[in-house]
């Protein structure tokens, strides 16, 4: 009983027409939005009807009706239909379209296609540069971009240059039937290595991240430099030339060179990739070796630096002496320091010559003096007062300075048995008395007038006036105590005998002068008598050739008596000469 009630119930609910849906397979795995699927099929019924076929896109988390048509069907007829469908812009994954035949509400009849996958993926391929770039090259790519069935796309996109994941560069690009044609300079683009990335958007609202390839953009220049020369001088020149080059090996265009030299910076400009700097050294500079750092810098932002040496000669420019004391006294100690100096106030250790001159500018040392090193010169004793004069000398360097050795008055006393021996050993003369006090078996004082020049000696006899005995002796703070004299007067009549042989000698020697002076006039009186005789004889001779020949002599005659004539005078002056001198050697003998 309960069965049949079932199977009654069935009966009543059971559609009283039957349809049939069958869809063709979708051969499309991947479409995009704005695409076109083609969805075809049959539906056959068992009667004949009006009714809606409904198409909508069935995805997981949504349905979006898409296409809703009103057919007439034929009882056991099979009706074909075909429908191109547009994909819009929804989320993306996995869909199917979904196939319902509704009559009157009640739907006759519901199917699905075979799933696909709905994405915003495009596809492209692009051609980048496979060589370096140098700043102020272009950048050109070129590229097609289409949707996954092939279409060509109509959008934009931005191009990135990527460096470690961060973005260094982005431009903003449209594309035009699917056509990417990109060319830029480099020049606002930063030098590195890069990733491309084109971010690219269609107007149906795919987009896609493409990764397009690599890139790498230099900013290097290759630059050569020559210096004028190795080793300069304090306020000289330096002349700098050379070439620019880009990566290459083309000459760069234009731009700016700069040279940092002793915190100096000097700059220049350059074109077709030839420069030139020239620049003075600073007359103070420290002498060494000095870097030139040179750097340039084209209109494109390309950079290129090298490095030169610059050597500065160490150049002796003052020098100084340091004195301990300007004021010295005789066998005081001159300390002197010569310090020579460089053109930047550098110490230079070299000999000097160094020179002391006295008071009365007589030279009193010379001598070659290691630089910055203390020489330590002992003045003399008797070095005169006033100012003195240190000189050190370098080739045309002098430096000269002026101390002063002042005055000293000193004595110096010796006794030897019973004579002083008084020396001045300042260096000035010394005029004045001293006392000389005697403590005795009397007591007394003499005073002696002194006047001695420097270094001067004056002998003192002490026993003069005084009885013989034991003395101290004090003579200018000095004191000789037991001193043994022998007074004067034991000694008068050796002083007497002694005066009286003078006396003597003394006449005897007047006597002999005044007898050789009386016969040395006799032999002149006699030599020039014989003179006289000399000059009658002549003066006869030459007369009586001046008078007329008598006829009363003959020549032999005359010749005879010229003969007998000079004879006569020849024989005279050879006696005459020769008595002088016989008797001179006579008496200068005995004498």
């Amino acid at each position: 009983m309960k069965r049949g009630l079932v199977i009654l119930t069935l009966l009543l609910f059971l559609p009283s027409v039957y349809a049939s849906i069958n869809l063709e397979s979708i051969e499309r795995q991947k479409v995009n939005f704005g695409d076109k699927l083609d969805v075809s099929g049959t539906i056959v019924v068992s009667s004949d009807m009006f009714a809606l076929l409904k198409l909508t896109l069935h995805c997981q988390q949504s349905e979006i009706p898409l296409l809703i048509r009103s057919l007439t069907l034929n009882a056991n007829k099979e009706h074909k239909f075909s429908e191109s469908l547009y994909i819009s812009a929804v989320n993306e994954g996995i869909c199917s379209i979904r196939t319902i035949l509704e009559r009157n509400g009640n739907i006759i009849d519901d199917t699905k296609s075979n799933s696909f996958t709905i994405t915003k993926e495009l596809s492209g391929q692009f051609t980048v540069p496979t060589v370096p770039l140098q700043l102020g090259d272009y950048l050109s790519i070129k590229g097609a971009i289409k949707r996954l069935n092939g279409a060509s796309v109509n959008g934009f996109g931005t191009l990135y240059l990527k460096s470690n994941g961060t973005i260094a560069f982005a431009d903003a690009v449209e594309i035009e039937d699917g056509s990417l044609d990109y060319s830029r300079s480099t020049t606002d683009m930063p030098a590195g290595s890069y990733s491309l990335q084109f971010d690219i958007q269609d107007s149906y609202g795919n987009k896609v991240l493409l990764d397009i390839g690599s890139i790498n953009i230099i900013n290097k220049l290759t630059i050569t430099a020559t210096i004028n020369k190795e080793l300069f001088l304090p306020g000289e020149k330096i002349e700098v030339v050379g070439s620019i080059t880009k990566s290459d090996g083309n000459l760069a265009s234009s731009g700016v060179v700069r040279a940092d030299f002793n915190n100096q910076t000097f700059e220049n400009t350059f074109s077709r990739g030839a420069y030139a700097l020239s620049f003075d050294i600073p007359k103070a500079i420290r002498s060494g070796d000095h870097g030139i750092d040179i750097v340039v810098r084209d209109s494109f932002g390309n950079i290129g630096s090298t490095f030169l040496k610059a050597s500065v000669a160490q150049v002796p420019t003052s020098i100084r002496l340091v004195l301990e004391s300007t004021t010295l006294t005789p066998k005081g100690i001159l300390n002197v320091k010569p310090v020579l100096y460089d053109q930047a106030n550098d110490k230079i250790f070299k000999d000097l010559s160094v020179e002391v001159t006295d008071a009365k500018g007589k030279r009193v040392f010379s001598d070659n003096v290691p630089a910055d090193k203390e020489l330590g010169l002992e003045l003399p004793q008797d070095a005169p007062p006033g100012e003195w004069a240190v000189t050190a000398k370098l080739d045309k360097l002098k430096e000269t300075l002026i101390f002063t050795v002042v005055e000293k008055i000193d004595l110096n006393i010796k006794l030897v048995e019973q004579t002083l021996f008084i020396t001045n050993i300042g260096n000035v003369k010394f005029k004045a008395p001293i006392d000389i006090i005697f403590i005795g078996s009397i007591n007394t004082t003499k005073t002696k007038q002194l006047s001695l020049n420097v270094n001067e000696t004056e002998t003192i006899k002490l026993g003069s006036g005084l009885a013989d005995g034991i003395y101290d002796v004090e003579v200018y703070g000095k004191t000789f105590n037991g001193v043994n004299i022998v007074g004067s007067r034991g000694y008068i009549w050796i002083f007497i005998v002694v005066i009286a042989l003078l006396v003597l000698l003394l006449f005897h020697i007047i006597h002999n002068f005044f007898r050789l002076h009386r016969k040395h006039k006799a032999h002149l009186r006699e030599f020039e008598k014989g003179k006289h005789t000399a000059r009658v004889i002549i003066q006869h001779k030459k007369e009586e050739e001046n008078e007329p020949k008598k006829k009363t002599f003959t020549e032999g005659a005359r010749e005879f008596r010229d003969r007998i004539l000079r004879n006569v005078i020849t024989q005279e002056k050879e006696k005459t000469q020769k008595e002088l001198r016989e008797k001179f050697q006579k008496e200068y003998l005995k004498k």
